[in-house]
């Protein structure tokens, strides 16, 4: 009887357990996204503040600040409440749940279920016989190769639906972008790292901050743009003495025609690392190379003693950053940024279309190169070549067919060639073709919006943006936005 009691009991307080969330779901709902929108409106002030200063020119500023634009158009849309507003049926569930789950419980054990089955010996428990380790791998469903690097897709996909769930978690955000990192997926990474960034814990830990500014520097072909800088500052701000930032920002110099800036920031972070630092034999080629260009002698003893650390095994030094497939187009040499701060401006545009054009002639002995092309078309863009860039997003469109960003980058790039004006057909069109991907893209969805109003057709522009605001959290700003234009349009008819 005892027994019986203690069994009851026990799933009393399961029970218990489990319906209390379901019996108090819909009594509030937590906000989520509201922080990222924060963040990207600062985003797009430090831009027009670039901008303003000669940083950048308009054209990268627009098409910079569609991007922003675009990314919180989807942020609205993961703003959206945690807990929704519920009626009857949980309640409902919980009953079910309630009775069924006793009884099955009951029915269960009196069909298998002994409660005079003396224990077993925990060893037994956990012995397994060495055969069948061996028998088990050699199963057709044993995991391969191609599915240990499936579950690792898996896991990523599962941390990014965990992390929309918990957006304040900081070390999810952390792994996510170490994840999105070793999948050269650097873009997705240096999102993840600008997340946690973002969050509290940040404020005293330079490693986001010093991810963030490595992620954007490899997504950039090497080249430590602006943004970087400024993570790589904020890291230093944290950690005066933390190398890696500082190896980057020296970097930052010598690519902006600051040979001699390079030189003494290399030559400090020398001097303050300790005499085993594993980054020393790599500085020490850069500062030496850096020297020559400039003709001046590098300490000795300073070299002496990096020259020394090389004699130790270890890591290399952080490396000039290159992609993955890309080891024949690293950043620019200091040769390179000598010979081209001499250079008049005619022959520095002409030195770099040249190193474009090469990238070009790559791709066309190796058309399958995904990341060549994408790379391709963010160069042809920078150098305002619209047609071009259009052409290698479809090149890599191509190649990957079923990837929404790719297909949303030769959509946002037809949009930039079109400049203020409506919307181009072709537009439109590349548009149509990310929602054949992702039906419910809260970008697509906008454009085709916009596109059919353009065209004299509000009813369908009417139905896309209907199906947009199912996407975006009530209240947002880019759920009022939305509304406005729908009430403008029907105002009109």
């Amino acid at each position: 009887m005892l027994f019986w009691i203690l069994i009851a009991a026990i799933t009393l307080a399961v029970l218990l357990f489990v319906l209390r969330p379901l019996v108090g779901a819909g009594r509030g709902a937590a906000r989520r996204g509201d922080y990222d929108m924060t963040v990207y409106r600062s985003q797009i002030d430090e831009l027009r503040a670039e901008e303003a200063r000669g940083v950048i020119s308009p054209a990268e500023a627009r098409a910079a600040r569609n991007e922003i634009e675009r990314r919180m158009l989807q942020a609205s849309r993961d703003a959206e409440p945690d807990v929704r507003e519920g009626g009857g049926a949980p309640l409902i569930v919980g009953l079910v749940i309630a009775v069924a789950v006793p009884l099955g419980a009951g029915a269960l054990y009196l069909a298998i279920g002994n409660p005079d089955l003396p224990a077993q010996p925990l060893a037994q428990r956990i012995e397994v016989p060495a055969g069948a380790a061996r028998m088990a791998a050699a199963q057709p469903g044993a995991p391969s190769s191609e599915q240990g690097l499936e579950s690792v897709s898996n896991m990523v996909g599962n941390l990014e639906r965990r992390l929309e769930e918990d957006p304040e978690n900081f070390e999810g955000w952390m792994l996510l972008g170490r994840s999105y990192g070793v999948m050269d997926r650097y873009g997705d990474a240096a999102g993840a790292y600008a997340k946690a960034a973002a969050l509290p814990e940040a404020a005293s830990d330079p490693a986001p901050h010093m991810q963030l500014g490595e992620a954007l520097v490899f997504s950039s072909n090497g080249v430590v743009i602006e943004r970087a800088q400024a993570a790589f500052r904020r890291a230093v701000e944290i950690d005066a003495n933390h190398p890696g930032a500082r190896y980057y920002l020296a970097l930052a110099r010598g690519q902006g025609g600051d040979l001699k800036g390079a030189y003494d920031g290399w030559v400090s972070l020398a001097q303050d690392s300790p005499a085993d630092a594993p980054w020393l034999p790599a500085l020490r080629e850069r500062i030496a190379e850096v020297a020559r260009d400039l003709d001046v002698e590098p300490p000795a003893e300073l070299m002496d003693r990096m020259a020394a650390a090389g004699a130790a095994p270890g890591p290399s030094a952080p490396p000039a950053p290159a992609r993955s497939g890309d080891a024949a187009a690293p950043g620019p040499s200091a040769e390179d940024i000598q010979a081209a701060q001499e250079m008049s401006a005619d022959d520095r545009q002409a030195m770099i279309r040249g190193m474009v054009e090469g990238l070009a002639a790559r791709l066309e002995e190796n058309p399958d190169d995904y990341d060549g092309w994408m790379r391709l078309a963010r160069a042809r863009g920078v150098l305002g070549e619209t047609d071009a860039m259009i052409e290698a997003y479809e090149n890599a469109a191509r190649l990957r067919p079923e990837d929404t960003e790719t297909r949303l980058a030769l959509a946002g790039a037809l949009v930039d060639a079109g400049g203020d004006g409506p919307l181009s057909p072709r537009a439109v069109e590349a548009f149509r073709a990310v929602l054949e991907v992702d039906p419910d893209n809260p970008d697509a969805l906008w454009f085709v919006g916009r596109g059919e109003a353009e065209a004299g057709r509000p009813e369908a522009a009417v139905q896309a943006w209907r199906k947009l605001l199912g996407t975006l959290a009530p209240g947002s700003d880019a759920h009022t936005a939305v509304q406005a234009q729908i009430e403008r349009l029907q105002q009109g008819q």
